[in-house]
């Protein structure tokens, strides 16, 4: 009988902390803060894309394999698309602001910003370097 309370009590501690993260999750956000007197900086994702150019954002963190993976293809179309289009990496981990504007599910997690700002496209996984060099043609950077 004891083993039983016990068993009870457990899943019930169980369902408890499930339930707290659906309702966190639930009250975060769905996106950056707005209204009267809210100032955009940090928490806007338009803040990490360079005014006036093309951006593309990656969201990663350092033990996700699959970013290590595109981490090298990034930095290389950092080096060829300078001064036509900014590549930004950012650790949501390290980066609370980044964490709040973009709210990734996965990483990585790849958001296309055109010139004036707004979001052009959002990929979520590795894609291979043709679908990235094609979404910058798509947004007409060469």
């Amino acid at each position: 009988m004891g083993s039983y309370r016990l068993l009870m009590l457990l899943g019930l501690l169980f369902v408890l902390v499930v339930l707290k993260f659906f309702v966190l999750d639930l009250m975060l956000p769905a996106e950056a803060p707005s209204g009267p007197g809210y100032q955009p900086g940090a928490h806007s994702s338009s803040s990490f894309a360079t005014p006036g150019m093309p951006t593309l954002v990656e969201l990663g963190t350092d033990w996700c394999g699959p970013c290590r993976t595109l981490r090298p293809v990034l930095l290389q179309l950092q080096r060829e698309y300078a001064g036509r289009a900014e590549v930004v990496l950012l650790n949501p981990e390290k980066n609370a602001a980044a964490q709040i504007a973009y709210r990734p599910r996965v990483y990585p997690t790849l958001v296309f910003h055109n010139a004036d700002g707004s979001v052009h496209k959002r990929l979520e996984g590795a894609p291979a370097r043709a679908r990235i060099v094609g979404i910058f043609k798509e947004m007409g950077i060469q």
